[in-house]
């Protein structure tokens, strides 16, 4: 089982990591995304794609900003 998440900032997974052995972050795939979802992983595509952001290990580790500017909290 994977889980698949569509969206296009962090997520915040811990909740349920630990328990499944795959989680794929589709961003925005588009109008073939599914196909293209269905052909990673049922092993007809290789997952190759690099990401361009790091991604927290938790929620604590994302800075809080306010609503004007980006003075943290």
């Amino acid at each position: 089982m994977a889980v698949v998440l569509e969206g296009g900032s962090v997520v915040d997974v811990s909740s349920f990591a630990s328990s499944v052995p795959a989680i794929v972050m589709a961003w925005y795939p588009g109008q073939s995304g599914g196909a293209a979802l269905g052909a990673l992983l049922f092993g007809k595509a290789n997952f190759s794609g690099k990401l361009p952001v790091t991604w927290p290990a938790s929620l604590a580790d994302e800075p809080s900003f306010s609503g004007s500017g980006t003075r943290p909290r």
